[in-house]
């Protein structure tokens, strides 16, 4: 039998139809402060620095779909997940 191991470095994905209260209760994860910018066609941004140095974004409020909700995690933030 062998062994199988991968590493993520980054984790992105995108929910087609949600809210950002949702997401970051089922994240579960640090302190989430709301950006005066947006991102990647997103207007609304939340970030999130983890204790690690971790680093998460939370966007939402595209204009071409409104309740989409995309998150970026560091390795660091979900080292911990099993």
């Amino acid at each position: 039998m062998s062994n199988w191991l991968m590493s993520i470095g980054w984790l992105r994905f995108t929910v087609p139809s949600s809210t950002v209260e949702i997401v970051k209760r089922v994240l579960g994860e640090g302190d989430w402060i709301r950006d005066e910018k947006g991102h990647e066609g997103y207007r609304e941004v939340w970030i999130c620095r983890g204790n690690d140095s971790g680093y998460g974004r939370i966007t939402t409020g595209a204009k071409r779909a409104p309740r989409e909700v995309h998150v970026d995690l560091s390795q660091e933030l979900i080292s911990h997940w099993t």
